[in-house]
């Protein structure tokens, strides 16, 4: 099988909306990772508590992954995690609201240059709206785009086969 048709990277399922990882690989390419954090120790372990040039470098590849997407033509809304306090849902990391309003307004950002819709969407449980996993298969021209952590994102990103990149 050639890379173009078999990432190297696992693209397997996460929790909660990152539970849909695997279609942001080959054949599926309808959604996108946006790391809020790490696992590994050090300042970013457990979420990004700064927006600092390493954070806002990492956002740079994940934004840049997600308007490539985008200009593809395949999608005419991007579907996030929303949280009307916080404005970036999640809850495996504890990510910092400058770090979150950052995501937020790179979101939007590229809403407009994608001329998409954006569609904010607060995870209330399993099998409704807001859940990525229930949402996917009705919205096939909408980008999902949920919070990963770094490792797995610069997995995917770094894969030779990985054509948005």
């Amino acid at each position: 099988m050639s890379d173009a048709l078999h990432l190297a990277h696992r693209c397997t399922s996460g929790g909660g909306n990152a539970s849909i990882r695997p279609y942001q690989c080959h054949p599926h390419w309808q959604a996108a990772g946006v790391p809020t954090g790490s696992y590994t120790s050090g300042p970013y372990c457990m979420g990004y508590s700064v927006l600092d040039d390493h954070v806002t470098s990492v956002l740079g590849h994940a934004t840049n992954q997600i308007s490539k997407l985008l200009a593809t033509g395949r999608f005419d809304t991007l579907a996030f995690s929303y949280d009307p306090t916080t404005k970036l849902g999640g809850r495996i990391f504890k990510t910092a609201q400058p770090v979150r309003d950052y995501i937020y307004e790179q979101i939007v950002a590229l809403v407009a240059e994608g001329r998409v819709e954006l569609l904010p969407s607060k995870f209330v449980g399993p099998g409704q709206d807001g859940d990525f996993s229930y949402m996917l298969p009705r919205r096939p021209r909408t980008l999902f785009v949920f919070n990963d952590n770094e490792e797995e994102f610069y997995a995917h990103y770094n894969d030779p086969a990985n054509p948005h990149r």
